[in-house]
């Protein structure tokens, strides 16, 4: 029994080495002077801008990478992207048949104040190393990023992983049309000693809803250098554990 369960560890403690020398290779190819927005644990103005209640659809299907077309804002300089999930327990599979995810995604569209966290697509992973949250005892994590606003342009940046070795700013230029109207002008790759630039237009109307996700679970928060200042960052921590303590109190886990 014993050599059976060391048969079954060892491929599992190589590939979490192999995560682990992977993540320790990745460099930065950008400072602090290419970044334009930072993550902040205090309230911004947005709500001076934009209606924030709600997400933010983009009826076009071309969009940029690493972006899909549902958008969350959050007050506290964040924003998520999402999709939503295509299980159903009606299905054997559980997953619905491509048409049928089509209309039921067609219906959310007409659908005002929309249950988000209810209808939302959860990516699970199996290693607890990866940050995540948990939610309905599973892990999962969301992608997100900071924004900022220059000259009634929403700016939103993300981190992204490039070659499996350097990570550059996705960044992606909003402009504010109106309060329930962002346009996406330009989408950009960034780093110190370059920026390719692709200069897109894709429209994004505000839809109300509720039951949002919590902005703590957002996964770029975890990187000390997106926030204003590494007390803010600290302060993060503590709340988050605080957060995955009240979403899951059963849980035994340092988080």
């Amino acid at each position: 029994m014993m050599k059976d369960r060391k048969f079954i560890l060892l491929p599992i403690a190589c590939i979490m080495f192999l995560i682990t020398g992977v993540s320790s290779c990745i460099t930065k190819a950008f400072t602090t002077k290419s970044q334009k927005a930072f993550f902040s644990n205090s309230p911004g103005n947005i709500k001076d801008y934009i209606e924030t209640d709600g997400y933010y659809r983009c009826d076009s299907d071309f969009y940029s990478w690493f972006m899909t077309n549902n958008l969350l804002i959050y007050e506290d300089n964040s924003f998520m992207f999402f999709n939503w999930s295509d299980r159903d327990t009606t299905y054997k599979s559980h997953y619905r048949p491509f048409s049928r995810q089509m209309e039921f995604e067609d219906s959310l569209k007409k659908t005002q104040n929309v249950n988000i966290l209810d209808n939302l697509e959860k990516h699970e992973y199996l290693f607890s190393g990866i940050f995540a949250t948990t939610y309905q005892n599973k892990r999962f994590q969301f992608d997100g990023g900071a924004y900022t606003i220059e000259d009634n342009k929403l700016i939103l940046e993300q981190p992204v992983v490039m070659d499996l070795s350097k990570r550059f700013i996705c960044r992606n230029i909003f402009r504010i049309i109106d309060r329930r109207t962002l346009r996406r002008e330009t989408f950009q790759l960034v780093g110190d000693d370059s920026i390719i630039q692709f200069d897109t237009v894709a429209t994004f109307h505000f839809v109300p809803a509720h039951n949002i996700p919590s902005s703590l679970v957002i996964k770029e928060k975890k990187y000390s250098w997106m926030w204003k200042s590494e007390e803010e960052w600290k302060q993060f921590k503590a709340l988050r554990k605080e957060y995955m303590k009240s979403m899951n109190p059963s849980e035994n886990q340092k988080y």
